[in-house]
């Protein structure tokens, strides 16, 4: 059963209630349906959120734009700017799990120095948190060029698009793609209940300040949820991008481009579940002769 919780300035927030696996199989059945509940969910009003603005932008224009005050596409402008700012808050909240996961969990999980040895072997280590490697990459490397972007903001003038470019969509869908082709919560559970230190584990991630005071199940899902989340803030981005703004047309490429990749994905998931649930059934007849 999965719970979505829309938070202000942060990620949908999910709970997991995985079902006992009947085997030491490894189930995936979840995560297509998952994928599907989190990219119809939408988000919270940008309307309603309370998230910094850089150097008075919303009170004072000092980038030549003085002549927007009070005018409808002054107004349009401030939306854009929001969803904006919202994006670049819930783009520094995921860095910051990805960082926890990748340099810290993971880390400590197939530590062999540690008393008692590594937490888990190491493949089942991979299992979990190796597809994560390249998500982290992809978006620590885009951090400071977002940072300089909010820093240096100018109303009528920043474009996203100079940093989100289509030439990261390709990167995008093979980090993610590899990630929810393996992602599992059931899998998790049953691993919890085979290695008595890894629920130990799970449990002190949740009381971690690195970590949120999260579950590692809902750590371990903000992959899944980002790019839906990405797209629906790229979404209402574009809408209130006016066409004579320098971002018009990259911004409008871009959001086009994330749904495109969101379906591609979806496809290539639900192809997987087919090919995996007829490989189950073959194996259920074979073992019946």
């Amino acid at each position: 059963m999965v719970e979505f919780m829309a938070e202000v300035g942060q990620e949908l927030h999910l709970t997991v209630k995985p079902s006992t696996p009947t085997s030491g199989k490894r189930k995936s059945s979840s995560r297509l349906s998952l994928f599907h509940s989190t990219a119809r969910k939408s988000r919270a009003s940008a309307g309603d959120l309370n998230l910094p603005t850089p150097n008075g932008a919303l009170t004072s224009l000092t980038d030549g734009s003085s002549d927007l005050h009070d005018t409808p596409m002054r107004a349009k402008l401030e939306k854009r700017q929001h969803r904006i700012f919202e994006f670049f808050v819930t783009e520094r909240n995921y860095v910051e799990i990805l960082r926890y996961l990748c340099l810290s969990a993971y880390p400590q999980v197939i530590d062999e120095n540690q008393p008692g040895g590594p937490v888990l072997p190491r493949q089942e280590a991979d299992f979990v948190f190796g597809k994560l490697g390249a998500i982290y990459e992809l978006h620590d490397r885009l951090q400071p060029q977002f940072n300089e972007l909010e820093n240096n903001w100018s109303l009528s003038e920043s474009c996203l698009g100079n940093v989100l470019q289509l030439s990261l969509l390709t990167e995008m869908d093979r980090a993610y793609g590899n990630y929810m082709q393996f992602y599992s919560p059931p899998h998790l559970h049953h691993l919890g209940e085979q290695f008595p230190r890894f629920h130990a584990f799970m449990r002190q991630v949740e009381k971690r300040k690195e970590s949120g005071r999260q579950s590692l199940t809902a750590l371990l899902v903000r992959p899944v949820q980002r790019l839906p989340s990405i797209s629906l803030l790229m979404d209402g981005i574009a809408k209130f991008t006016p066409q004579s703004h320098p971002d018009y047309n990259s911004v409008k490429e871009f959001a086009k481009g994330i749904n495109e990749l969101l379906a591609k994905i979806n496809d290539r998931l639900r192809k997987n579940e087919e090919r995996l649930s007829l490989l189950s059934l073959y194996h259920e007849i074979s073992g019946a002769r």
